[in-house]
């Protein structure tokens, strides 16, 4: 099943006025797939939020919205193992979030996983800062465009018709490469 945001289902996740009238002008043609959203300008974060919004009354959305969303951490992982390689707390997170989306453990285990990830993610914070800042500066847009793309087709896979198989393992099909990584970092 491909999933779909409709005019009705756009309103009844009550977004504020102002991005609600922006969304409905961007989409012309409804119901509209991600693809469809995201070939009219609707961001990432949008489509998230609305598919979100939809999923709380669908398990199997859910289920897939949070194998895309480790899908997505999972891409950018690289970049965190560069500075903290001896650190698992975040790929075991990451792991976490696949295996609660397959039911295989409970919320509170999961919790725990995703307390200690964001330990590590504040231990690697300066980092990511310093990346920002740069990235902000126009010197990023390329990759931030790039990352972008790559976030926005692994939503489509997993919102499309057949989503992928669930790989609980660390094999994902584009993961960000070291050069990537030197870019973004300002080393390339």
């Amino acid at each position: 099943m491909t999933y779909t945001i409709t005019q009705a289902g756009l309103k009844a996740a009550k977004p504020c006025a102002g991005r609600h009238q922006e969304i409905l002008g961007l989409i012309k043609i409804w119901p509209a797939s991600a693809d469809d959203a995201f070939a009219a300008g609707v961001t990432v974060d949008d489509v998230l939020w609305i598919a979100y919004r939809m999923a709380e009354n669908d398990a199997e959305l859910k289920r897939r919205l949070r194998h895309a969303a480790a899908d997505i951490a999972e891409r950018v992982l690289p970049i965190f193992q560069r500075h903290a390689p001896d650190d698992m707390r975040v790929r075991d997170c990451i792991r976490a979030i696949r295996l609660y989306a397959e039911g295989r453990i409970s919320r509170a285990e999961l919790v725990v996983s995703r307390a200690a990830a964001g330990a590590a993610a504040w231990a690697a914070w300066a980092a990511w800062a310093a990346w920002a800042a740069w990235a902000a500066q126009g010197a990023g847009a390329a990759s931030l465009d790039s990352e972008r793309k790559a976030q926005q087709e692994i939503l489509c896979r997993w919102l499309g018709a057949t989503p992928p198989a669930v790989n609980l393992e660390f094999e994902t099909e584009t993961p960000c490469t070291l050069a990537e990584i030197d870019h973004w970092e300002g080393k390339a």
